[in-house]
This record gives C-alpha cells, sequence and structure tokens, in this order.
C-alpha cells in the first residue's frame, strides 16, 4: 500500500505487531490504521520513503526509535538548532527528536525507516 504526502511518497512494506497478537486482532487492527508517522504500541514500522527534489515535510516528534537508512541520493535531516547533512549509505538512528526533512538535490532521496515503539522520553 502506498500514499502520497504532499510530494513525499511513503511505501508500508511491513507493520508489526508483538508476537502475542492473535491473527485477527492484527487484521482488524492493519484495516482500522492508515499510514502515519508512529508505529503502533509495543509494535514496529519499516517503510521505504522518496523524498523527490525539493521536498520538505513538516517538523514532527515521534516517541519511538528510528533507524534511517539512506539507500540513494541526499537529503538534509533539520533540528531545532542544526542540521545533518546524510548521503547513500549513511545510518541514522534517533529517539524522540525533533526533525524535519528536507531535500535540497536535484535527484530523488530514497530512505528506508525502521521504527521500534518506545517509552516516552523525558
Amino acid at each position: 500500500m502506498a500514499t502520497a504526502v504532499g510530494e513525499i511518497r511513503a511505501e508500508r512494506s511491513r507493520n508489526i505487531l508483538r508476537a502475542a497478537v492473535d491473527a485477527e486482532t492484527m487484521r482488524r487492527t492493519e484495516a482500522a490504521r492508515d499510514i502515519g508517522i508512529p508505529p503502533p504500541t509495543n509494535g514496529t514500522i519499516f517503510r521505504v520513503v522518496d523524498f523527490p527534489p525539493g521536498a520538505k515535510g513538516e517538523m514532527h516528534r515521534t516517541r519511538s526509535i528510528d533507524y534511517a537508512v539512506v539507500l540513494e541520493g541526499e537529503i538534509d535531516m533539520l533540528l531545532d538548532d542544526s542540521e545533518v547533512h546524510v548521503r547513500a549509505g549513511d545510518v541514522l538512528v534517533q529517539h524522540a527528536t525533533h526533525h524535519a526533512w528536507q531535500n535540497r538535490s536535484s535527484a530523488n532521496c530514497r530512505i528506508a525507516f525502521i521504527l521500534i515503539d518506545a517509552a516516552e522520553r523525558s
């Protein structure tokens, strides 16, 4: 299933809930859940996102632990007080970081995200 968020395209490859959940509960949860940023409670999300040239996402913060693997291109992660420029092959790990993504290049940037639900950071 794919969805377009502005100009940013997100592919939901798999949404995994904790193993103790039965198949029927998982089916109902999946059917009721829209693609959003955070993973479900005690769950994970794996998604691949394309950021076309000029794309800029909204500033956001999730409580999850996020792994971002840049598969192609380059992009800037905008933070409250700084920026981080990453390229294909780079990996970011963050927890509850207020951030946004902006592709200032002339080429597509593709990132694989693995989000793992976590406790709120104090």
